[in-house]
C-alpha cells in the first residue's frame, strides 16, 4: 500500500508492505477480494489456516525500513456466519507488541479490564481475551479477539470513523421473511478493535484465523464458504480525535520545534557558491549534509543555499563560505544586497522536502566602529515568516518590534516593518540592522 502517512514530515512517502511473516502459512479462498474493499484494506484468509502477517513501513523510494511512533492500527467488521460453527473470525496481537487496545468500551490501559472495553448493547461486541501464550502458540501471552455475532456485506464500514449502528431496513439482507430482524441493529464499533503501538518500530505482526469447526465438506468443499474477509486501517471512531488546529496557530516557538536543525558543523558536500568558489567544480551552491537530525526514519535531508533567481551575489572572500566553528557562513560584498535561497532536499534522491515549524538564527550582526564604512543589514519577508524572535523576546508574544529589540547599552540590533518586500517589490519586510561593532573575538 503506497503512501500511507499522510503527515509524514518533509513529504516523505512511506509504504505498507503486507507479507506472511516467516514460519506462517497462507491460503486465500478468493484473490480477487485481496487488497481494497471501499476505504479500507483488505485481506482474505482461508478457513482453519491461521494466518501470522508482518507488516512493514517502508521508504517509497528506497525501500529503507522508517520507524514510527505512537500510531494505531484498526481491524473492522469482525462477525461470523449465523452458523457460528461454520465461520468465525479471530484477530490476535502478541501483548509485548502493543501499548493499549481500544475497544467500543474504551481502552485498556484506561478501563482496566478487557471485560470493560467489550461489553455492548445486544451482545453485540466482539470478545478479547488475554492468552498465557503467543499468537503462534509459543512462549508469551496474546490477546485475542473473537466474533460473537453474524453479518453481512451490507453491514460493512465504508468510512473508518463512521461506525454508527446498521438498522434491518438499512440492510439488503435483512428481511421479516428470512428472520433475520433479530441481529439488528448491528452496532460497528462493537466489532471493531484498535491496536496502539508506541514504537519507534518499523514492522508488527496480527495474525488472523478464520475458524470452521462444520466438517471438511461445508468447511473446505463449499467454494462459497471456503473465507472470509478482513478490513484494517489506521484510525477509527473508536476514539473521539480531536479536531486539528489550524497550521500554526498558538506555536509557541521557543517551546519546541517539529525539526530541530543543526546546520552547526555540518558536513559541506558541495562550496560553490554562485560558482565563486572555493570549490572550483560542482553546482553553484553551498550545500550543507544531513541537517535535520530528528528526521523521521533516519531520513538525511540536506540544505542548499543557492542565489536566488534575479538576485546579485559576489563574495570579497571565497574561503570564508561554508563554515566558522559550529556555524554556517557566507561572505557577502559591501552594498550587493543578495537574496539566498535556502532549500531542503533529501540527501539520497535530491527531491524537496517540507519542514514544519523550524528555526533559523543569524548571529553576530554588528558593524564597523565607524559605521558608515560597513554595518550588517538581514531582511526576511513577512509572508515567509511565522515569528521573529530576538532578545526581548517574540513578536507574537510581545506586540511589537520595539519590545523585542530594546537592550541594555543600545547595543541591540534594531527591526523595522518597511512596506515593501526585501526586493523591493510588493509587499512587507522585516528589516534587521546592525547597532554597534563587532570583532571576531566576541563572535559566539
Amino acid at each position: 500500500y503506497h503512501d500511507v502517512v499522510k503527515n509524514a514530515p518533509g513529504g516523505q512517502q512511506i509504504d505498507l508492505v503486507v507479507s506472511v511473516a516467516s514460519g506462517s502459512d497462507y491460503l486465500l479462498a478468493e484473490a480477487s477480494s485481496n487488497g481494497n474493499w471501499e476505504q479500507f484494506a483488505q485481506i482474505n484468509v482461508r478457513n482453519n489456516v491461521p494466518t501470522t502477517l508482518q507488516f512493514q513501513f517502508v521508504d517509497s523510494d528506497t525501500d529503507e525500513p522508517v520507524e514510527l511512533t505512537r500510531f494505531v492500527i484498526t481491524v473492522f467488521d469482525i462477525d461470523e456466519q449465523i452458523e457460528s460453527s461454520l465461520q468465525n473470525e479471530q484477530v490476535c496481537v502478541d501483548v509485548d507488541e502493543v501499548y493499549d487496545v481500544i475497544a467500543a468500551g474504551g481502552s485498556l490501559n484506561d478501563m482496566g479490564s478487557l471485560e470493560a472495553i467489550t461489553t455492548g448493547a445486544n451482545d453485540d461486541s466482539v470478545t478479547i481475551d488475554l492468552v498465557e501464550e503467543s499468537c503462534r502458540g509459543g512462549e508469551g501471552r496474546s490477546y485475542r479477539v473473537r466474533s460473537t455475532r453474524p453479518g453481512w456485506l451490507c453491514d460493512n464500514p465504508t468510512d473508518p470513523l463512521d461506525l454508527s449502528p446498521v438498522s434491518c431496513a438499512e440492510c439488503d439482507a435483512c428481511t421479516e421473511e428470512n428472520g433475520r430482524e433479530q441481529y439488528f441493529p448491528i452496532n460497528r464499533d462493537l466489532r471493531a478493535v484498535m491496536f496502539a503501538y508506541a514504537g519507534p518500530q518499523s514492522s508488527f505482526e496480527i495474525t488472523f484465523e478464520v475458524e470452521c469447526q462444520a466438517g471438511e465438506e461445508r468447511c473446505s468443499n463449499d467454494e462459497r464458504l471456503r473465507g472470509r474477509n478482513f478490513i484494517f486501517g489506521g484510525r477509527s471512531a473508536l476514539c473521539a480525535w480531536p479536531t486539528p488546529a489550524p497550521t500554526f496557530i498558538d506555536w509557541d516557538v521557543c517551546s519546541g520545534t517539529d525539526q530541530d536543525l543543526e546546520i552547526e558543523g555540518a558536513e559541506i558536500l558541495i562550496n560553490n557558491l554562485n560558482g565563486q568558489g572555493p570549490d572550483e567544480d560542482g553546482e553553484n551552491v553551498l550545500r550543507y549534509h544531513d541537517v535535520v537530525k530528528n528526521a523521521p526514519g533516519g531520513q538525511q535531508i540536506d540544505l542548499v543555499v543557492s542565489v536566488a533567481s534575479g538576485s546579485d551575489y559576489l563574495l570579497a572572500e571565497a574561503s570564508s563560505n561554508g563554515n566558522w566553528e559550529q556555524f554556517a557562513q557566507i561572505n557577502v560584498r559591501n552594498n550587493v544586497p543578495t537574496t539566498l535561497q535556502f532549500q531542503f532536499v533529501d540527501s539520497d534522491t535530491d527531491e524537496p522536502v517540507e519542514l514544519t515549524r523550524f528555526v533559523i538564527t543569524v548571529f553576530d550582526i554588528d558593524e564597523q566602529i565607524e559605521s558608515s564604512l560597513q554595518n550588517e543589514q538581514v531582511c526576511v519577508d513577512v509572508d515567509e515568516v511565522y515569528d521573529v524572535i530576538a532578545a526581548g523576546g517574540s513578536l507574537n508574544d510581545m506586540g511589537s518590534l520595539e519590545a523585542i529589540t530594546t537592550g541594555a547599552n543600545d547595543d541591540s540590533v534594531t527591526i523595522d516593518l518597511v512596506e515593501e518586500s526585501c526586493r523591493g517589490g510588493e509587499g512587507r519586510s522585516y528589516r534587521v540592522r546592525s547597532t554597534r561593532p563587532g570583532w571576531l573575538c566576541d563572535n559566539p
